[in-house]
């Protein structure tokens, strides 16, 4: 995936004539580490997004959970579908705000090294 996002951005600045064509031209003229240009940032974003993702998600779902007057012993643990929905959205929202600096750390790294005249090689 992450090749796809660096072949778009490159293509945006016409450099390529199609998909094809810019796999090939990357691979001979910088070698085929450069479609993968951006993918430590790439991890290192995504450790902190699920981990963060997932902890919110468990919290609010059993936050919103004890909030309900309704529940009894055994369904205690049991949530409705709206505080799984709300609990999925919030989740999303903090995961993404939080990890939102790596994601335009990547994009900047992936077309710095686009030139609307020329693509440096690295």
């Amino acid at each position: 995936c992450v090749w796809v996002c660096v072949w778009v951005f490159r293509f945006i600045f016409q450099i390529y004539r199609g998909f094809f064509h810019a796999l090939g031209t990357m691979v001979k003229q910088e070698g085929p580490l450069s479609l993968y240009r951006g993918l430590s940032t790439t991890l290192i974003g995504v450790m902190p997004y699920i981990g963060m993702s997932f902890s919110t998600y468990i919290t609010t779902k059993h936050f919103l959970s004890s909030l309900s007057t309704t529940a009894t012993a055994f369904s205690k643990h049991e949530s409705s579908n709206w505080n799984k929905a709300i609990a999925g959205a919030t989740a999303g929202f903090v995961s993404k705000c939080i990890v939102h600096p790596f994601d335009v750390v990547k994009k900047r790294e992936q077309v710095l090294c686009v030139n609307v005249f020329h693509v440096c090689a690295r």
